[in-house]
Order: C-alpha cells, then sequence, then structure tokens
C-alpha cells in the first residue's frame, strides 16, 4: 500500500487533503490552527503573491500573541462546564469563518484557488464541530468517560492533525 505524501503542495489533492484536517481541527479548538499558519510563515507574501490588509493585520506581532493567547486559553477554557457548546450560534460560526479562513490563506500559499480552501476548511470545521459534540457527549453519558479527559483527548487530535496538515509528518 503507498504511504499517503502531504510534502507535495504541487498535488492539488495534497492541498485539500491539508486544507481539510486544519478546518476539521478548528472545529475542536478554534485558534490553535490559526496560530499554526504564521508560525510557519505560511502568511508571509511570496514573489508572485501580493500582500493584504488581512495578511498584514495576521502578521502583525501583537494580533500574533493575541492569537496564540487565545488558543492556549481555549485549551484550557474547553474543559470547563460554563463554556457555551461548540454547535451553538457564535462558537459555531467562529469556526466556520476560521477555518474557511485557514483553508483560504492555506490555498493561497500553494497556489490553488483561495475560495476552494476557504470551502473545504469551512466545511470540515462545521463537520468536525458537530462530530465532536456528539461523540464527546455521547461518550461522556454512556462510557461514563469525564468530559475532561475527552477533551484532553480532542487536544492530543488537533495536534496530530495539525502536524499533518502543516507538513510536519
Amino acid at each position: 500500500m503507498k504511504q499517503l505524501r502531504l510534502s507535495d503542495t504541487s498535488n492539488p489533492t495534497n492541498v485539500y487533503l491539508r486544507v481539510a484536517m486544519l478546518g476539521f481541527a478548528t472545529g475542536l479548538r478554534t485558534m490553535t490552527p490559526l496560530s499554526w499558519l504564521n508560525s510557519d510563515g505560511l502568511l508571509k507574501a511570496t514573489p508572485g503573491m501580493e500582500s493584504s490588509p488581512l495578511l498584514n493585520t495576521l502578521q502583525s506581532p501583537t494580533i500574533q500573541t493575541m492569537i496564540r493567547l487565545l488558543a492556549a486559553g481555549e485549551l484550557f477554557a474547553d474543559k470547563l462546564p460554563i463554556i457555551p457548546s461548540r454547535t451553538s450560534l457564535g462558537p459555531l460560526g467562529a469556526r466556520l469563518v476560521i477555518g474557511g479562513l485557514a483553508g483560504m490563506l492555506l490555498c493561497r500559499q500553494y497556489n490553488q484557488p483561495p475560495l476552494a480552501g476557504a470551502v473545504v476548511g469551512g466545511t470540515s470545521a462545521l463537520i468536525s464541530s458537530y462530530l465532536a459534540s456528539s461523540l464527546r457527549k455521547n461518550l461522556s453519558k454512556k462510557a461514563r468517560i469525564p468530559d475532561f479527559l475527552l477533551g484532553m483527548g480532542e487536544d492530543m487530535l488537533v495536534l496530530r492533525l495539525g502536524k499533518l496538515a502543516m507538513g510536519k509528518e
């Protein structure tokens, strides 16, 4: 069986698989995938790719610090019972927008249509939001696995998806 190699970003399928993983991770932890993009230099303008107000804003050290702090806070806050469901309107909307934004930026970096990346990233975030919410509720009730442990499992999945999506494996 041939091993999947996502490092070949000249292959559009690989780029869209990476976008889907990034979007899926966004459905689990909203800010973490966005923080990965700039840390790997994927938000820098490259030859033939103009900078934009969005890229300039996301590259700002202040904005990057805020994104990293929000990502770290989300890892902690996700385990608290007072946090609203990821499928409620506000959190779900944020996941869709950020998943779409991450997909758009990743596609833009690898010369694929940004709109397609936004659709794939946002759709993946939507799917994983509902899937993880349902799975976490059911496992917590039926298997009696503490919600805190399930949240930590999600954290590990997000980190694994991030490594794959960012081409670290």
